[in-house]
């Protein structure tokens, strides 16, 4: 799986990339149909709110896009990475479950 990550107005820019690729590795990395993974955090100067989406594609239909907003970094990772889990069961569930379940 490729992972893409693009952060804005971080103060450690390459540290906070190995942290997130590693953690999107150990999440997103067992499903064999993920392709890549494009992630994208960025910091809104008046409110500081942390503005973090992940955009999955897969090799059947559409990416699979979630997007969270929070006051801390760590929460709003979780927190858009079980949104991505969430989708990601369900098009498991579409695009694979066996056809005697069908």
């Amino acid at each position: 799986m490729e992972v893409q990550i693009t952060i804005q107005d971080h103060k450690r820019t390459l540290q906070a990339q190995d942290f997130f690729t590693e953690e999107l590795e150990k999440a997103f990395g067992h499903y064999p149909f993920i392709s890549s993974c494009m992630m994208r955090n960025q910091v809104d100067d008046t409110t500081n709110a942390i503005h973090m989406s992940i955009e999955l594609h897969v090799k059947q239909g559409s990416p699979i896009y979630v997007h969270t907003e929070g006051k801390e970094e760590k929460s709003a990772l979780k927190d858009v990475m079980k949104k991505a889990k969430r989708k990601l069961e369900k098009y498991k569930d579409k695009h694979y479950r066996s056809s005697s379940n069908r």
